[in-house]
C-alpha cells in the first residue's frame, strides 16, 4: 500500500503509529512517515512556551552516536526551539530528548515547570503517562552533583530535589526534577565560566546518588538518613572527583610521547596511560597506595563504594569546532567510512566530534587527552569506562561499575575488574560499544540522509562545501572521493524530493563539490597515465 501522507511506498520506516484502525483501503492514516519533513508533520509542543513545535521522526538517527543514557524513551522525539528575533541565527535548535529541551526553556518556578512536564507527557502518552508523586521519600531532600569541569576544577552543584514523577505505581520508572541553589549556579558561572540551569530532569539513580553524595559531604548520620533508608535492589549513581589531577605527555622507550592522566583519590594514585599494541592505542590503568611504605595494594580492597564513579573528566566538546549537528555528522562519518570513533551525542541535537573534518583523524587537542584513546569493549568484555552528562551538558568519561540494582552482578563484576587493579594489577579500561554494528552502517546511513529535512540539507551543504574549499585540485583519498560523491548524490535526490527553492543554494553548492571531487578523480588518473 501506500501511505496517504507522503503518497510513497510504505517503507516501514514509520516512527510512531497512534492508532491500529486503519481505512477501507487498509492504509494507516496515523503514521507519522520519515520521509514527512518536520515543518509538515510538525505539532505545537503541548505544554511549553509559544511556538515550540514537536513531531516523531526518523527513531534511527539515536543510534549514529555514542550517548549517555536518556531519562525518557520516547524513540524518534524531535522537538524544535523557536527562532529569537534577538539571536543572528537562521537555523532553528532540535533536540532530540525531551529532558534536553526542557533545560532549555530555563524555568525557575517548580509549580511550572512541573505542569510542563504532566502536560506534554499526557499528551504524548495519556492516561499512563507520568504524575507529580509528592510522596515519594526523597522530595524534599537535600542534593549534590559533583563534577571537574574542563579546567580540571572541581564543581559540587547543590541543591533539593523538587518533584518526583511516576508512572501509576511504577517505582523503576521514577524521573526528579531538581532545583539548583541559586548561590552555587552564581559560582560555577562567574568562577569558573560554567553555565548550569536552574532546575534540571535527573534518572532515578542519579537522584538517590545525589542525595546520598550530600549525606556524606554533610556529615549526615542516623535511622533517618538516605544510607538507612535505601536497600540493595535501588539503583544508584554518584561522580566522585579526585583530590588532584594531572595531565600531561610522557615518553616511552621507542621515544615517542603519550598522554597520561594522574588521579589521586583517598590516599591512592591511578594512572590512566596510553599504549601500542597489536591493534593500535589503548588505554590501561594502574593504581598504588599513597600510604608510604605500603607499595602496591596488594590485598586491599576497593575504595569505591556501590553507585560511586571516578570522574577522569571531560571527554567532550573540548573545542568549538567539535560541536555539530547530528546530521553533519552523519554525513561526516559516512564520508570518512565510519573512522569516527571519538564522538558522543548530548541529546541537544548536536554530536561532539574529537576529530579533523578533512581527514577523519582526531585533532591537536584531542590528541594530548588519554580518554580520547579509549577503546570500546568486545562482546566478551565488560566495559569499566562509562559515559555521563555533567549539568553543563558537557560529555564526561567515569571509571568504575555502574549500581543497577543487583547486587551479585556488581560483587561479581568488581572482583573481576576493579579489585585487581588495587591489588596492583595493571588493567586496560574499555567503554561500552556503539549500539550499532558495522554491517548495518551502510544503508543506515544512506537511509538517513534520504529522509533529512531543509535545514538538515542547507547545513549538510555548507560543511560538505567546506571540505573542498580553496583549490580545485585539493588532493583527497579514492575512498573518500568515492563516499563523498555517494553522499551528494544522495542529498541532490533528497533535494529534488523536496521541491524546496530555499534548497536552490545548497544543491549549487553540492554540485561545485561533485565538480571538485571529479576534478580530483581526473587529475589523479592522469598522473597515473603518466606512470
Amino acid at each position: 500500500g501506500e501511505c496517504i501522507l507522503c503518497n510513497a511506498p510504505d517503507c516501514e520506516r514509520c516512527s510512531v503509529c497512534l492508532s491500529k484502525g486503519q481505512t477501507e483501503s487498509d492504509i494507516c492514516i496515523r503514521k507519522s512517515c520519515c520521509k514527512i519533513p518536520f515543518e509538515d508533520k510538525a505539532k505545537s509542543l503541548v505544554g511549553f512556551p509559544p511556538n515550540w513545535q514537536y513531531a516523531f521522526c526518523d527513531p534511527n538517527q539515536g543510534i549514529f552516536a555514542k550517548a549517555p543514557r536518556q531519562i525518557l524513551s520516547l524513540a524518534g522525539l524531535v522537538m524544535r526551539r523557536p527562532l529569537s528575533a534577538a539571536s543572528p541565527t537562521t537555523m532553528h535548535q532540535y533536540f532530540h530528548s525531551f529532558e534536553a529541551a526542557f533545560s532549555a526553556v530555563q524555568l525557575e518556578d517548580i509549580k511550572e515547570a512541573t505542569k510542563l512536564v504532566e502536560t506534554f507527557l499526557s499528551h504524548v502518552h495519556g492516561s499512563d503517562a507520568m504524575k507529580s508523586y509528592p510522596d515519594h521519600f526523597l522530595v524534599g531532600r537535600r542534593f549534590c552533583f559533583e563534577f571537574t569541569n574542563i579546567n580540571g576544577m572541581n564543581v559540587a552543584m547543590f541543591g533539593v530535589i523538587s518533584t518526583c514523577f511516576r508512572e501509576r505505581s511504577e517505582a523503576e520508572t521514577d524521573i526528579f526534577m531538581i532545583q539548583y541553589d541559586l548561590d552555587c549556579i552564581e559560582i560555577a558561572l562567574k568562577s569558573l565560566g560554567t553555565n548550569i540551569p536552574r532546575l534540571q530532569l535527573i534518572s532515578s539513580e542519579q537522584a538517590w546518588g545525589g542525595c546520598i553524595s550530600f549525606e556524606r559531604k554533610a556529615r549526615i548520620h542516623g535511622r533517618h538518613s538516605i544510607v538507612r533508608s535505601i536497600d540493595q535492589a535501588t539503583a544508584v549513581e554518584y561522580w566522585v572527583t579526585p583530590d588532584m589531577r594531572m595531565e600531561e605527555m610522557v615518553e616511552q622507550e621507542d621515544g615517542i610521547k603519550v598522554p597520561m592522566l594522574t588521579i589521586l583519590l583517598r590516599g591512592y594514585k591511578f594512572v590512566f596511560s596510553a599504549h601500542n599494541d597489536d591493534e593500535g592505542i589503548a588505554v590501561s590503568v594502574s593504581c598504588t597506595s599513597m600510604n608510604v611504605g605500603n607499595g602496591n595494594c596488594n590485598n586491599e580492597k576497593s575504595i569505591l563504594k556501590p553507585g560511586e564513579l571516578i570522574d577522569l573528566g571531560v571527554f567532550c566538546p573540548l573545542i568549538d569546532s567539535d560541536i555539530k549537528p547530528l546530521p553533519v555528522f552523519v554525513l561526516k562519518n559516512y564520508i570518512h567510512n565510519f573512522s569516527i570513533d571519538s564522538c558522543a551525542g548530548d541529546g541537544n541535537g548536536y554530536v561532539y566530534d574529537l576529530t579533523d573534518d578533512r581527514n577523519g583523524m582526531i585533532h591537536i587537542a584531542a590528541k594530548i587527552k588519554v580518554l580520547s584513546y579509549v577503546r570500546s569493549c568486545n562482546a566478551s568484555e565488560v566495559p569499566t569506562i562509562h559515559g555521563g552528562l555533567d549539568p553543563s551538558g558537557r560529555v564526561h568519561l567515569l571509571y568504575g561499575v555502574r549500581y543497577r540494582g543487583d547486587w551479585e552482578e556488581y560483587s561479581s563484576i568488581m572482583e573481576a575488574e576493579i579489585q585487581p587493579v588495587f591489588r596492583g594489577e595493571q588493567r586496560e579500561v574499555t567503554l561500552a560499544r556503539n549500539l550499532m554494528m558495522n554491517e548495518h552502517q551502510e544503508w543506515r546511513y544512506l537511509s538517513a540522509m534520504k529522509y533529512f529535512g531543509p535545514e538538515d540539507i542547507l547545513q549538510c551543504a555548507e560543511f560538505i562545501g567546506s571540505l573542498f574549499l580553496g583549490s580545485p585540485t585539493v588532493v583527497i583519498s579514492i575512498r573518500m572521493r568515492e563516499r563523498t560523491l555517494s553522499a551528494a548524490n544522495c542529498l541532490r535526490h533528497r533535494i529534488s524530493e523536496l521541491g524546496d527553492p530555499r534548497l536552490n543554494i545548497a544543491d549549487q553548492l553540492i554540485q561545485h563539490s561533485i565538480d571538485l571531487v571529479q576534478a580530483s578523480r581526473q587529475q589523479y588518473n592522469n598522473n597515473n597515465n603518466k606512470l
